[in-house]
Formats: structure tokens, sequence, C-alpha cells
């Protein structure tokens, strides 16, 4: 399927494979069958089979009958179900659908990988002054009244973020890989407290 994995790609959908969602459930039942309700039953009754061989003599066909069922599962696992799929043509539709989803999806979070890392590459190629500017209009793209201030002479305040609510806020910017150590929070709490910001 072209354009999967591709950024502005949408999903892969039932009806790019020829499919609808009355195949999907049917072919999801069929699975169900197979993997779901058969082997428990005919293990139940290869052992029901078992035990009347042993006990009655008068059910020992029935016990022969669910021994024989018991011993052909792997069989019908194997061949019988296998066959059925493949005279289906929908089964091999929906595997290459769910491929693609698979495929799709394995694109989409590699994509969404790749976008954390060039963000995070962006923001640690900054200076100092330029990490201040970007964070400032990040802000106000996300709503916030943000001024950066002018850089010297700032007592510490790089932006100051101004709220409905007449409170202004300020935010000290360390652009730097490492945590910071106890004195650069004593620092900001002194410019807090200077400035009667919250």
């Amino acid at each position: 399927m072209a354009g999967v994995g591709d950024e502005h790609s949408r999903p892969p959908r039932l009806s790019d494979f020829g499919l609808t969602t009355a195949d999907e459930e049917a072919i999801r039942r069929w699975y169900r069958f197979r993997l779901g309700s058969l082997a428990p039953l005919v293990v139940l009754i290869g052992i029901g089979g078992l035990i009347g061989i042993i006990v009655d003599t008068r059910i020992k066909a029935a016990g022969v009958g669910g021994l024989i069922g018991a011993m052909l599962w792997p069989w019908a696992d194997e061949w019988i179900f296998p066959l059925f799929e493949r005279l289906d043509p929908r089964f091999k539709r929906y595997k290459t659908y769910r491929t693609a989803v698979n495929t799709a999806e394995t694109a989409r979070l590699e994509q969404e990988k790749l976008d954390l890392w060039r963000r995070q590459t962006f923001w640690r190629s900054l200076n100092g002054h330029q990490f201040e500017r970007e964070l400032t209009a990040l802000l106000r793209r996300c709503g916030y009244d943000a001024r950066c201030t002018l850089g010297s002479g700032d007592q510490g305040i790089d932006i100051v973020i101004f709220g409905d609510d007449k409170k202004t806020t300020i935010v000290q910017c360390k652009q730097t890989s490492h945590p910071v150590g106890p004195s650069v929070v004593r620092d900001l709490y002194g410019t807090m407290i200077h400035a009667s910001a919250p």
C-alpha cells in the first residue's frame, strides 16, 4: 500500500483491501472459534473418552471417538483450518490489512520519536538568549502574555508572564542538559521575594 508510514498518510482502512466491517467480524469470529472453543472441547472429549474406556465397556465407542478426536486435533489445526482460510480470499486480504495497520502504527511511533528528538536537538542547540526568546514565543503560542526581559540587569528574571488576575509570574531560564544545583533555586527564590511574584 503506497504511503504507509508517510508523515501525512492516513491509517489503512478495511475498504482499501476490499473488506467490510462484516468481513472483519466474520474473520474474528472464525479465529475465536478456532483458538478459543475447540481446543478445550477436544481435550475434554479425549479425557472423557479415556475415562470411558477404563471405567465402563458400554461407552467404549464414545471413548474411542473422543480419543480419536483428541489425536486428530493437531492435524485439524495444522491442515484443516488453514485449508478453510486459503479457500476464502478474505483471510489473505485481512492478514495484509493487519500487516499494513501494524506497519503504519510502527511508522507513526517512530515519527513521534523522531519529532521528539528533533525538538530536543533544537532546544539544546540554542544559546542562552535564543533559548529565552524561543521559550517566550512558545509561552505566547500557549496563550500566555509572556515578555522576555532585556538580558543584562534583569535581576535574574528572564521572562515575565502577566496573568488576567493581575498576578505576575517570573521565569528564570537555565539552558543546560544537567540538573541545576540548590544555589540556582535559592537565587530564584530571592528574586521572587524581591519582585513580589508568586
